[in-house]
Formats: C-alpha cells, structure tokens, sequence
C-alpha cells in the first residue's frame, strides 16, 4: 500500500501561510515606499539641472564664518601701518607702523607661511623704488631684520613660502637690454638669476604653494597679457599657461593649485579701471565671472583653503566665497593686501 503525501503538503502549505502573514505585518507597519520617495526627491533636487547659478550676496558679519588672518597695508599723511585682521571677527591688530622710523615702507606684498616674517622695501621716501629689503616679525615685537641693501625692484618683491627664496623685478633703459627682468634670488640677495625678461611689463610674480614655481603676468600697453609660469627646479623652463584677449587689461592675478584668479577690465576702460574677477583653470582659457562692479578689484588673494578670495574694491576689504557666491566686507581704507594665512 502506498503512503499518502497530504500530510507533507499540509505542512507545507501551513508554512507558506506563515510567511505570508510575516512579510504582510511587517511592511504594513514600516512601509519602505514613503522613505524612497523621499530619497528620490532628494536626488532630483540636487541634481545639476536642477541648479540655479548662484548670485552673489552681501552678508553681515555675523552671517559669515571665515577662518584666517589677512595682513595689509594702510597708507597714511606722511606714514605707512601693516596690520592683520581676523576674517571671522573683523578684530584688527597693528603689526607694524613706520611713523616714528627714519626708514619709510615703499611696497609690502608678501610673507613667509614658515616664520611669518614680512618682505617689506624701505627707503627715505614711500615715493621711490630704491631703498633696502628688510624682514619683519609678526610675533607682536616687529623685529626688523635687514636682508639686502641698495634694493630696487619695480614691482613689489616677493618671498618665498619657506622663506628661503625672493623674486624681484628690475628695468634697464640701456640698450642691448632695455625693458624688465624678473630675478629668483637667495633671501640675502646672492645665487641672483634673472628667469625672465620682457621689453614691455612684467606684473606680480608671485610664488606656487610649494616654491617650485613662479607665476607671473607678462605684456601690456597694445600688447596681450600673458600668464606664464617657470619651473624653478627644472632649469627655469618656461611655459606659456594663458594668453588674454588684445582688449583685455589684467589689474591682478592669484595661483592656487591649479585655480586661478584674475582681476580684469577692457583697456577703452583703462582711465575708469574698472574690472571683475573671474575664476579659471590655469590651462584653460574658460573663466566664471565672480563679481560685477564699476569699481577697480585688485589685490586678489585666495583664502587658506581655496575656497575664498579677498581683494581690495575702492580701498575696502572684502571676502567673497567661490562655492555659494557670498561676499562680505571686512575693513575699510585698505591699501594694498600681503596675505591670508590661517590661524
């Protein structure tokens, strides 16, 4: 006689029952359907469609937190002060002032990150490109150290981020060598060579974050700006990283990585100077315009991080972010900026 199999198919069934009703009360009470919907809103709003440009907005101070220092100059009846300002309390600090000292500052751009130190050019008159490059400590005892005596550069010299290299800038009105050369140097002056020249400007050359390179702005007058960079570790090989439009005048540049920064107008507007900033590649000739304004905007530094800028607009400091397009002010009768470090 053969064994019946309704048992087994009984068992079974009974489990599959069970089943059921376990996966039923549990998605009834947690159903998973309104968190991914949620999700997927989510998602659809931050897609970049879905985006709109961001504008730029004026913030009150306390609407905006920035980490770091920003040191500048102020120029004054008969005297010059470098002071500091903390861009998240707009607290000021005077580093150092020349009132009192027979030796008057003539330009100050640059700072080393290592030991903090200012590059600062003094001479008898603020008027007068030749004088003696000096360091000053930031350390609230303004130590001034002389560096090299019978200085002169035409733009202001700048040092390195470790303190151990400068870069200068000299003209010479005598043929076969008229027109700008730009000098790497040995902070005492010595181990001199020039790793440029141009016969109509060279503006701002400024440092890479790791001294391996110099950037600078080449041309003017009819000419077309260029920015170059020289490798300074690889037998001061030049490269050729932007060249402008012929109408385009360049006020002001920044490096950071591989970020630029330019302050820029037409030159049928060269008497207004007026310009805006734009952020680019350095191998590209694509720019994202930043700002709108009548005024000039110069004195282009990025924050610490890359992710802020601060220049000076009719001698007002301000800040403004590359992300959200904010911008806030910070100070007022500013002169020209030396740096933004952090904390």
């Amino acid at each position: 006689m053969k064994k019946s199999k309704q048992p087994f198919s009984y068992i079974i069934f009974v489990l599959l029952i069970a089943i059921l009703a376990f996966l039923l009360n549990k998605y009834s009470i947690n159903p998973p359907s309104s968190n991914l919907s949620e999700d997927l809103t989510n998602s659809a709003s931050s897609s970049p469609s879905n985006q709109s440009t961001p504008t730029v907005s004026e913030s009150t101070n306390k609407d905006v937190i920035v980490s770091g220092v920003i040191f500048f100059l102020q120029k004054l009846s008969g005297y010059s002060e470098i002071y500091s300002i903390n861009t998240q309390d707009n607290s000021k600090k005077l580093i150092f002032t020349d009132k009192d000292e027979n030796l008057k500052i003539i330009q100050s751009q640059s700072m080393s990150i290592s030991d903090k130190k200012l590059l600062v050019e003094m001479g008898n008159s603020s008027d007068d490109y030749s004088g003696s490059l000096w360091t000053i400590s930031t350390d609230g005892k303004a130590t001034k150290t002389k560096i090299i005596d019978n200085f002169s550069s035409t733009v202001s010299p700048r040092i390195s981020h470790n303190g151990s290299k400068i870069l200068y800038t000299i003209f010479s009105n005598v043929e076969p060598n008229y027109g700008f050369s730009l000098y790497a140097a040995d902070i005492n002056g010595q181990n001199k060579k020039v790793i440029y020249d141009d016969k109509v400007g060279i503006i701002d050359p400024i440092f890479s974050l790791d001294d391996k390179f110099a950037y600078f702005l080449s041309g003017g007058g009819s000419d077309s700006y260029k920015l170059i960079s020289v490798n300074l570790e690889d037998n001061n090989k030049q490269t050729d990283l932007i060249s402008f439009k012929s109408d385009e005048i360049i006020y002001s540049f920044n490096v950071y990585n591989q970020k630029v920064i330019i302050s820029k107008g037409l030159k049928s507007n060269a008497k207004n100077q007026n310009s805006d900033i734009y952020l680019g590649q350095i191998d590209s000739n694509y720019f994202t315009k930043l700002t709108n304004s009548d005024a000039k905007e110069s004195d282009l530094l990025f924050s610490p991080d890359g992710n802020w800028i601060s220049f000076v607009s009719e001698n007002d400091l301000k800040i403004i972010s590359l992300d959200a397009k904010t911008q806030k002010n910070l100070s007022q009768e500013v002169d020209n900026l030396i740096i933004w470090i952090a904390k």
